[in-house]
């Protein structure tokens, strides 16, 4: 594709041939800099009182040029002609509301044509909300209306999911506290911007109305970057932020040192190492890559991965859902980290996929090794190519991973059931089978398989117990199943145990000691159903059922 530079070029020649005019450019004087250089040079509309170019999305920002909007991408290419009357709304899951009639909207996807697809819901956001009472002050309800954080704030950004915490002020003095009011951060700063990944800009001031310097903070109140900064910070995105000193802006790391000086009157949020900028006051604005990097678009996705729901908290794992990417080939990498920046682990070995899901547009897996009480931070990263190997030369490439979701926090419940089993750290590493009902297949450790290979047969409910056919279970956990025709007798062994029941009889032998169940074996299509919760409890493993998905969730320790 054209550049959009070479658009305007011959917009602005056409202009010149038909009113007979002889232009002079002035050139813009922008002190020279060799830690960045210029995609599109300034030539996108500013307009007093109005926002002409947007921050980019999912590898798209919308510009304005002759009162008409359009979409380019990281490279300055024109993705969708500008035709559009009002400002666009940022891409969200591939979809982005526009108009080109006064007061009628429509949708559009990623190639300017107009759908009917929705964009996904918003990511989750806290479950506390802020509420104004008189002569108190500013205070948090959760969901149901009860007030958990009394009134007493002057002003309250809202909650972070990410970061379980919020910036409040009391007078002109901000701080930061946890969901249940606790103070993280003293009241000391004249200012808070919010956070992205993990640093938020503070100001520093002695009196209210001094200029004042600005910094950066982390999650837990640290000052990361001394206040130095003197009008305005920005948030960091891939580790570099827009910052002022004085007058002209420029852009920092996380050190807190310039990787581009300041020299621009104002600068957007960067992007993928890109950024627009506005060199010189009411003048155009352009778009630069930093420190030399090539302007990379956005891997070819519709959307960055994104939860469904906030993760669950189970007495036996996390349940995690997510938005599947259209057309996506390769599966995603769940990562589970300890702090609000790190970079984790992945939670399975290899890719997780969407083949035979459980609910159609969304992925659930669980994740069963967590400690308990502890804070965890989720994200998810599409695979974009697969690990290859060149057996020839010996050469291995590793996997290409997309950008990642947002973060999702959850802190696990003070006590696990294997907390009885003997030291934690000892323990084996933990695997897990889910299943749903009415669902021939079954989830093993992110790994799909028939429940009864070749014959369709599923979980039912009988008598508010949940039967399953039990073979493919104990096998995938390393057991065996065994029927003895003659005494109608199923025989199992797994995880060091021995469990034998009856078709139609309620006995139940484990390890030599009998027992009676509530619910019977039954017979369904020339297969044997077990009760799944006597049975995985008698082989000592631990069983949860989630009723808004139908699911059940089965942990075992893996030899």
């Amino acid at each position: 594709m054209k550049k959009f530079a070479k658009n305007v070029v011959s917009l602005c020649m056409a202009f010149v041939i038909m009113l007979g005019l002889v232009v002079v450019v002035m050139p813009i004087e922008v002190k020279a800099q060799q830690d960045w250089r210029w995609v599109v040079e300034p030539q996108f509309e500013f307009e007093f009182g109005l926002h002409c170019i947007d921050e980019f999305s999912e590898g798209l920002a919308a510009v304005r040029f002759n009162g008409l909007w359009g979409f380019i991408d990281t490279e300055g290419n024109i993705i969708i002609e500008p035709q559009f009357l009002d400002r666009p709304s940022p891409f969200r899951g591939g979809v982005s509301h526009v108009s080109r009639e006064e007061g009628v909207g429509i949708r559009i996807n990623r190639m300017g044509n107009e759908t009917t697809q929705s964009p996904p819901p918003l990511g989750p956001s806290h479950n506390l909300a802020s509420f104004y009472e008189q002569g108190l002050g500013v205070g948090f309800r959760d969901r149901a209306g009860n007030t958990v954080i009394e009134p007493q704030f002057s002003i309250a950004h809202g909650f972070s999911y990410e970061y379980g915490i919020a910036a409040v002020s009391i007078g002109h003095k901000w701080g930061l506290i946890d969901a249940e009011g606790n103070i993280v951060m003293d009241f000391q700063f004249a200012g808070i911007s919010r956070f992205s990944e993990g640093l938020a800009g503070v100001l520093y001031s002695e009196h209210i109305d001094a200029p004042g310097l600005w910094g950066y903070i982390d999650t837990l109140g640290n000052i990361v970057i001394e206040p130095q900064f003197v009008g305005y910070v920005g948030a960091f995105s891939g580790g570099l932020a827009m910052a002022f000193d004085g007058n002209r802006a420029g852009f920092i790391n996380t050190s807190g040192n310039w990787v581009v000086e300041p020299q621009f009157n104002w600068a957007m949020p960067p992007y993928n190492g890109i950024a627009f900028v506005q060199p010189e006051r009411n003048g155009p604005w352009g778009l630069i890559a930093i420190d030399q990097a090539p302007a990379q678009p956005t891997p070819p996705t519709n959307n960055n991965p994104q939860f469904v729901n906030p993760p669950t908290n189970t007495d036996i794992g996390v349940l995690l859902e997510w938005r599947e990417i259209p057309n996506n080939r390769y599966g995603y990498r769940i990562f589970r980290a300890t702090t609000p920046t790190g970079a984790g682990i992945s939670i399975s070995d290899f890719p997780i996929t969407d083949t035979n899901r459980f609910t159609p547009g969304s992925i659930i897996t669980f994740d069963p090794n967590i400690r308990p009480g502890t804070v965890y931070y989720y994200y998810i990263r599409e695979v974009i190519e697969e690990a290859r190997f060149d057996i020839a030369n010996v050469i291995l490439t590793p996997e290409v991973l997309g950008p990642p979701s947002e973060r999702v926090r959850i802190q696990t419940p003070a006590r696990l059931p294997w907390e009885d089993e003997g030291n934690e750290d000892d323990l084996p590493e933990r695997g897990f089978i889910m299943m749903t009902i009415g669902n021939p297949y079954m989830n093993v450790n992110n790994v799909w398989e028939e429940i009864d290979p070749g014959v369709g047969t599923a979980p039912i409910i009988e008598n508010a117990r949940t039967m399953v056919p039990i073979r493919a279970i104990v096998e995938a956990m390393g057991g065996t199943a065994a029927w003895d025709g003659s005494e109608q007798r199923a025989d199992l062994t797994a995880l060091g145990n021995n469990v034998s029941l009856w078709l139609g009889r309620t006995d139940i032998l484990v390890n030599n000691t009998r027992g009676e169940m509530d619910v019977v074996p039954t017979m369904v299509n020339n297969r044997v159903l077990l009760p799944l919760r006597f049975v995985a409890e008698s082989l000592d493993t631990h069983v949860e059922w989630i009723g808004s998905q139908r699911l059940i969730v089965i942990v075992f320790p893996l030899m």
